[in-house]
């Protein structure tokens, strides 16, 4: 059962978190775009540490995304593959 549900519910909260990831991604660039109008070299923008941090983490989350997607999508059960015995709806649990 748990198979089960981690391949039907995996892939909407990788895809909510790849979301979130791409807005800050988003932030970030209009970042060094600010950074870049007011006469700002992108090298300083890169020389501070937290901002270096967030690309780590962008790009670390991005491997995990693909190495997810890779991992759900060899673990969920093909049209040949035995489902779980879950009841279905409308049916009855008295017989």
């Amino acid at each position: 059962m748990y198979m089960y549900m981690c391949t039907h519910v995996c892939p909407q909260v990788l895809y909510l978190n790849m979301a979130l990831v791409i807005f800050f991604v988003v932030v970030e660039c209009l970042e060094v775009y600010e950074d870049g109008t007011n006469g700002t070299p992108p090298t300083e923008y890169f020389s501070n540490m937290w901002n270096l941090m967030d690309w780590c983490g962008f790009i670390l989350f991005l491997l995990v995304f693909i190495e997810s997607r890779r991992h759900v999508d060899h673990t969920r059960p093909g049209p040949s593959a035995p489902r779980p015995n879950l009841p279905s709806r409308g049916a009855s649990s008295a017989k």
